[in-house]
């Protein structure tokens, strides 16, 4: 036993001493190269000691040489460690900057503050980064592009960033400016337990006052952050004050982050919690799920304080795939068109929506929907569940709404309280716009409502202008002043089949006496009145239904119908 005591105390000195031999010679390797380094260039350069956090010097490291004095050896399992400095920098001044560099390092627990950007990463090694535990703020940008940014990677994969605290950065003069975290052609990074927030448009342009902004940037994770009032501050500038921001990147994941309070001032794009952006480059298979988005605000023009943004120009599609998936999102709200939705989704196709909570949307003009998909292809919307939409004049506050889409299923879907006042198209449970080839079912549809609106609002479902091969199957309308299902304007070939509207009605009606509609199937469902005002070759089989009003003379056919008593309608 004592034997075996003696030959452990001897193996551990003898790896302890290893170590030391390991240390002293990394470091005299690091001394000769940047001794030869200086004798070929004829430059000097100052040697980095190891730093004394009392100085509150910015720290400034170009190549691999720069690491020297720095605790650890530049491997995997023993990186350089920069830790514990409180930097006071100065405006204009990168408070750590690090480019040009493979060796392996860890950035942690500093304080840095007064700076033009906090922690800078320019084209570094694949994952030699790891970044946490920092408090950064009043990063202030003084006119150049990318400035005011709390962490700013650029060209550098596979980094780790997590659990830093950002706030009060603001931007100036130039774009992407006033940002908590921006990745820029950095791909599988790692964004986790970040809060982030009061980030300030100040004198930027766009892009900019956002917690996390992303441009070029594939295969990343943001998760479990936290990103609350960014602002806009009444700026016109564009896509600005965002919680995050994707411009162009694919395969990346939004998962559990909370996102709140992000002010959209009167920009267009601005103040939603989420916004996934391809006008310019493509934002494919995009995972947003179990996010927590509320109390967003749009200003003064289009598309702003969403939910969810996913925008595309129109015809272009560059976002395809996305999934948006068990979200909770609520009191969002617009002041202009298009604008206050829970999630709106512009120019997509094959999306999924499925299994989110969207709570009080309001908004003005086409906005304050809970669901709202603008050229929208191929997509499903299944399983959400989406209560108390408002929305004020035309097409707004509509539980789901469809314009200009086409080939979408809309299916067991919970929708209740949608309201809508002083316009045509508001407040109605599901509403479908000139679409074609959608397929609506087994939902579930309590209380649409209209405060002033026309006799256009306020249904279950509605279908308004050149809807055609529609099927509207096995859904459930619980309605006020029975506004069950409605069409109008010219629609065809609408399959509308096993709905059960209890005490509502289903109206088919002209808006303009030229437009004829035919060719429509009523088929087994529960009604209080079927009423096919205008069309012809409509087909009213097999209904319960009290009270049935149809011309008959235009081909229509009646048959096998009858009322809740068991007697003909």
């Amino acid at each position: 036993m004592k034997n075996n005591k003696k030959y452990l105390k001897i193996h551990l000195k003898v790896f302890l001493l290893i170590l030391c031999i390991l240390f002293v010679e990394n470091n005299i390797n690091l001394n000769h190269e940047k001794l030869n380094h200086e004798k070929e260039t004829g430059k000097e350069e100052n040697i980095i000691t190891t730093p004394n956090p009392s100085l509150d010097s910015a720290v400034t490291i170009l190549d691999d040489l720069d690491f020297y004095g720095y605790q650890g050896f530049g491997t995997f399992d023993f990186p350089y460690i920069i830790e514990d400095l409180i930097i006071n920098a100065g405006s204009g001044i990168n408070a750590i900057y690090i480019s040009d560099t493979t060796r392996f390092f860890v950035i942690r627990n500093c304080t840095l503050y007064n700076c033009k950007n906090g922690i800078s990463l320019w084209d570094i090694a694949s994952g030699t980064g790891e970044i946490y535990n920092n408090t950064i703020y009043n990063c202030d940008g003084s006119g150049g592009y990318k400035e005011g940014i709390g962490i700013n990677i650029f060209g550098s994969d596979n980094i780790k960033c997590y659990d830093n605290h950002i706030y009060d950065c603001t931007g100036g003069g130039s774009y992407n400016g006033g940002i908590g975290i921006v990745l820029h052609y950095a791909d599988n990074c790692q964004l986790s337990q970040n809060t982030i927030h009061d980030m300030n448009i100040g004198t930027s342009t766009s892009s900019s006052a956002t917690g996390i902004y992303m441009c070029g940037s594939d295969s990343n994770i943001i998760t479990k952050n936290l990103i609350y009032d960014t602002n806009n501050n009444g700026n016109p500038n564009a896509n600005s004050g965002n919680g995050i921001h994707i411009f162009g990147g694919n395969d990346n994941s939004i998962i559990n982050n909370t996102i709140h309070g992000n002010v959209g001032g009167n920009g267009y794009w601005s103040g939603n919690g989420i916004f996934l952006d391809g006008r310019l480059n493509s934002v494919d298979s995009t995972k947003i799920i179990n996010n927590t988005i509320y109390n967003n605000h749009g200003g003064y023009y289009h598309s702003s304080g969403n939910g969810i943004l996913v925008w595309s120009e129109i015809g272009q599609y560059r976002i395809r795939e996305t999934q948006i998936i068990g979200n909770l999102i609520y009191n969002n709200t617009g002041k202009s068109i298009s604008s206050g939705n829970g999630i709106f989704l512009n120019s997509i196709m094959d999306c999924v929506i499925t299994g989110n909570t969207i709570l009080n949307c309001s908004g003005i003009e086409e906005s304050g929907n809970g669901i709202y998909g603008y050229v929208l292809y191929t997509s499903t919307i299944s399983g959400n569940t989406i209560d108390n939409c408002y929305g004020i004049d035309d097409y707004a506050g509509n539980g789901i709404r469809l314009a200009f889409s086409d080939n979408n299923i809309i299916t067991e879907n919970n929708i209740s309280n949608s309201k809508g006042t002083t316009g045509d198209s508001a407040g109605n449970g599901i509403l479908l716009h000139i679409s074609d080839y959608n397929t609506i079912s087994k939902n579930s549809i309590v209380n649409s409502s209209r405060t002033f609106g026309s006799d256009y609002s306020g249904w279950g479902i509605y279908l308004v202008y050149d809807c055609d091969y529609n099927d509207l199957i096995s859904n459930t309308v619980s309605a006020i002043d029975g506004r069950g299902i409605l069409f109008t304007y010219d629609y065809d070939n609408n399959r509308v089949m096993y709905n059960n509207l209890g005490s509502a009605e289903i109206q088919q009606k002209w808006r303009f006496a030229t437009l004829d509609s035919s060719y429509n199937e009523y088929i087994g469902n529960t009604a209080s009145f079927i009423n096919v005002y205008s069309g012809s070759n409509n087909l009213i089989e097999d209904n319960t239904v009290d009270q049935i009003a149809c011309d008959a003379s235009n081909d229509n056919v009646i048959v096998g119908n009858y009322n809740s008593s068991g007697g003909s309608p």
